[in-house]
């Protein structure tokens, strides 16, 4: 169904048009503006419409408008004839008439326009490509009603948090909510007008009639709707009776209403089979609703009665009035209270944090991160432009000097500088709008793919809120990099600049041409180094011992209908799959070995009701620590099947070896693992070396399960390969296939492309911020080159009289060179150490804990990488400068004397 057209454009549009138009011009093409914007919709409207405002006024007056701008001109003529050219005059006249001339004054010199242009495109489109990103990730609510109020839910123990217990404090604590106290948060919490909880239960194939689709299902209680306050825009929600009867109904998200029923209204009670039951549809939510996140949930079932020891994800809705803190408080008074009616949850507790704070924080910094940098070149390339217009301003010198005296005010001379400006910035505004309309769509696509995950990446678009950034941003710079020059020109002596014989440069290089240089080299440092960190980090994360030999490991993971298949029949597959040429060794876990699903259960001894922690743990056949090389320190590894009243033998890693030592031998030691309703006793047979599962953290202390009669239920055939392992997945597919008909591959791959995908966040942050610098640092040397060319072309005449008087060249170069490389050490100094400030800012306040998802292995101060930036700049920077300095020295001073002379 297409959306109805808009019935009003966006008023600052209108008020720009006003403050950009005389009244007359503006009110007749308002006119003509508002119709075309209502026979357009939705976004296309709005780009269509600020196209229009920001260069329609001034090129594409229509014939209607000829004969008001004609009797404008009229009067203006008369005015001047009475006060002189620079006499009183309509303002908004003024302003059109300073704009035309200062069009046709860049038309005149192209290089320092396109130069600009060129500058400000790259800068703002950057800018407003990444506040797009910002905008639309951290920024925008989510689709709920009054979306600031929900909140997560969060179970914690405070013992296992404050222990010196290291397990204990490893322990995913705060990972999810329990049902039942998901009610009684609901029940007993004045702060919270209500709670619920969902159970995520990932992808499953949804099949009506002879369609089938992949989807992800949601199972929600009673409450959950309630508190998201979002009703369905076709049927209804689960009613309190179908909840608490488990019954088959669901509810469709919008895509998948679209996608797979074809979006007819007749969907409603549409019957369609799920995990091999019958549900029917008995509502739609409207379009851009998602829960819990956008990367799930296609569509929401009740969760029946008998799930209610699972545990869930938590939400709640604030009180009007109620704070966070306040919530957090009350519903950690209330789980303790439940911690002490039952044992099983002594030292309960709970917090709650706001939803949204919930779904970004992964990215957040990140995000920030390119944001900051993106804002940083365009501060850049502001400075850039302004340093462009004074060099031309000391060109126009002698110009502004003659209006000057003829009459004209302070005001028409701030216009006149000011007018190029505007345009030029607007120029860059439009292009670089026109530049992220272009690429947004395969930044989003390219981003998200080097992130691995990216959330809520259905909001990315250039809505009003990023074209009004779009706006202020080019309006900003042009004040910036534009209004400063302008009213300097402004208050210079006319008589001084006629008296100069109109050489506009004749005084070199100003302290503030120089401070703006300064300014420039010290941001491009600040992003040159925070990228070498990034860098300096990827190279360490590339040096990474997993702890075992992974370079030649390959994986496939298969799945059975049986849990278990027999001993003879696992021996077979094995012999099937180690026949493959280039496989040196076979093994099966629960696990991958890198990257993945950690699976964690309670370690305990023996009689004892408490809990030692809970570690993570894998299952792995006897071959498992051969074929992937991770040595045996001690102790020794079962070769055969334990009795039946022997307890299941098991493997730990060194790291929690150290913690169990502590209690006496490791080696022999019989535990309990699991809950305490399923608990099983194990016996420790061995200790080996620790090993990485998430190769950017520290290895965790693990357990292995050394399991006989290993099932292949969920699991995971891993091969060693003498050589390359990428086309081992492939092979040992068919022969899988042939050897175990019934058995199922949902996914395969090497554990080489998992270390690169471990380290693909931070080469791409790296990147990004890299490229960035790169161009922070461009802008930064042309302007070198710049202010080098320009003292050069003020001061030819004094180096010509110095070489006929007997300088020796070299001697010019290094002068020149002094002249243009004084500021660009003053920038160096400022940018590294205001680098390395804001780097231990980082660290002790509002990225401390975050500081180390950031830089890897890499000190936020390390000595090597502020000594790169240091040198790369002033080498750069010196070259920039001696390049036009060896080329004016070159010449012959008499050409030059009889030239000027």
């Amino acid at each position: 169904m297409s959306r109805p057209p808009l019935s009003r454009s966006p008023r600052l549009g209108r008020l720009l048009l006003y403050g950009l138009l005389p009244s007359e011009l503006a009110s007749a093409l308002e006119g003509d503006l508002e119709e075309g914007f209502r026979r357009r919709t939705g976004r296309q409207a709005h780009l269509w419409f600020w196209w229009q405002v920001l260069t329609v006024p001034y090129w594409r007056l229509t014939w209607r408008y000829r004969r008001i701008e004609r009797a404008r001109r009229q009067r203006i003529g008369r005015r001047e004839n009475r006060n002189g050219p620079t006499g009183a005059r309509p303002s908004g006249g003024a302003w059109t008439l300073d704009l035309r001339v200062a069009l046709r004054s860049l038309l005149t010199r192209p290089a320092f326009a396109v130069t600009a242009i060129l500058t400000l495109t790259l800068s703002l489109g950057g800018a407003t490509l990444l506040f797009s990103v910002t905008e639309g990730v951290l920024l925008r609510p989510l689709p709920y009603e009054a979306s600031d109020r929900i909140v997560s839910i969060y179970l914690l123990n405070h013992a296992w948090r404050t222990s010196d217990n290291e397990l204990l404090r490893s322990h995913w604590d705060d990972a999810a909510v329990l049902a039942d106290h998901a009610e009684a948060f609901h029940d007993h919490v004045p702060e919270l007008e209500g709670a619920a909880s969902s159970i995520t239960y990932g992808s499953t194939s949804l099949i009506w009639g002879e369609l089938e689709d992949s989807v992800s299902s949601v199972g929600v209680d009673a409450h959950v709707f309630d508190v998201l306050g979002v009703p369905p825009t076709l049927g209804r929600v689960p009613s309190s009776a179908e909840h608490a009867a488990g019954s088959p109904v669901a509810v469709l998200r919008h895509d998948v209403w679209k996608r797979t029923f074809g979006g007819v209204p007749e969907v409603l009670g549409e019957p369609f089979e799920l995990d091999g039951t019958v549900y029917t549809v008995i509502g739609v939510m409207p379009p851009g609703f998602y829960f819990p996140d956008e990367r799930s949930g296609d569509l929401w079932r009740p969760i029946p009665p008998d799930h209610a020891d699972y545990l869930r994800a938590g939400i709640g809705r604030l009180a009007e009035g109620a704070s966070v803190s306040e919530a957090s408080a009350a519903v950690d008074r209330v789980a303790r209270r439940l911690g002490e009616e039952n044992p099983e949850y002594a030292d309960l507790g709970a917090r709650v944090a706001p939803a949204l704070e919930e779904i970004v924080s992964g990215v957040r910094v990140g995000i920030l991160l390119l944001f900051g940098a993106g804002l940083v070149v365009l501060l850049v390339a502001c400075l850039n432009l302004a340093n462009l217009v004074l060099v031309r301003g000391a060109a126009r010198r002698g110009e502004l000097a003659v209006r000057a005296a003829i009459g004209a005010s302070r005001g028409a001379l701030v216009r006149a500088v000011f007018a190029e400006v505007l345009i030029v910035c607007l120029l860059g505004g439009v292009l670089g709008l026109g530049a992220a309309t272009l690429a947004i769509d395969p930044f989003v696509h390219a981003l998200t793919s080097s992130l691995g995950s990216l959330p809520r990446t259905g909001g990315i678009d250039l809505n009003p809120n990023v074209l009004a950034f779009a706006l202020a941003a080019t309006m900003a710079t042009a004040i910036l990099a534009g209004l400063p020059v302008a009213l300097a020109a402004a208050r210079q002596d006319p008589a001084g600049a006629l008296s100069a014989g109109g050489r506009g440069a004749a005084d070199g290089p100003s302290t503030t041409r120089r401070g703006l240089l300064a300014a420039q080299v010290g941001l491009a440092a600040l992003l040159l180094t925070g990228a070498g960190l990034l860098t300096r980090s990827v190279l360490e994360s590339g040096s990474i011992d997993p702890g075992f030999e992974a370079r030649s490991l390959a994986w496939l993971r298969v799945s059975v209908a049986s849990d278990d298949l027999p001993v003879a029949e696992m021996g077979q597959l094995r012999n099937a799959l180690t026949r493959i040429e280039g496989v040196s060794a076979v093994a099966f876990s629960r696990t991958r070995p890198i990257g993945g699903a950690m699976f964690f259960n309670e370690l305990g001894d023996p009689g004892d009701e408490g809990s030692l922690g809970t570690i993570p743990f894998t299952q792995v056949d006897p071959s498992y620590f051969r074929a992937l090389g991770i040595p045996l320190l001690r102790g020794r590894i079962l070769d055969r099947p334990p009795a039946e009243d022997e307890p299941m033998p098991a493997i730990v890693n060194e790291r929690l070896a150290r913690v169990l030592q502590t209690e006496g031998a490791v080696i022999g030691r019989r535990m309990t693992f699991g809950s305490a309703q399923s608990a099983v006793p194990i016996e420790i047979a061995g200790v080996v070396a620790d090993t990485r599962h998430f190769l950017l953290q520290e290895p965790q202390g693990q357990l292995y399960l050394v399991d006989h009669a290993f099932g292949l239920r969920n699991q995971y055939v891993i091969l060693r390969a003498t050589g390359d392992p990428s086309d081992l997945p492939g092979r040992a597919r068919s022969v899988l296939a042939s050897a175990l008909p019934q058995a199922e591959i949902s996914s395969q791959g090497t554990t080489k492309a998992d270390i690169s995908g471990a380290t693909l966040q931070l080469r791409t942050r790296a990147w990004l911020i890299l490229t960035l610098a790169g161009l922070a640092a461009v802008l930064a040397i042309v302007g070198i080159a710049g202010i080098a060319a320009h003292f050069l072309a003020a001061q030819r005449r004094e180096v010509a009289v110095r070489m006929a008087l007997g300088a020796a060249p070299r001697r010019e170069v290094r002068r020149v060179l002094g002249h243009a490389m004084a500021p660009v050490f003053l920038g160096l100094v400022g940018g590294l150490a205001g680098t390395a400030v804001l780097a231990r800012f980082a660290e002790r306040l509002w990225l401390a804990d975050r500081w180390a998802g950031l830089l890897y292995q890499t000190s936020a101060t390390d000595p090597w990488v502020y000594g790169s930036v240091a040198t790369l700049l002033f080498v750069a920077a010196a070259l920039a400068a001696w390049l036009p300095s060896r080329r004016a020295t070159a010449v012959n001073p008499a050409e030059v004397l009889n030239g000027e002379g």
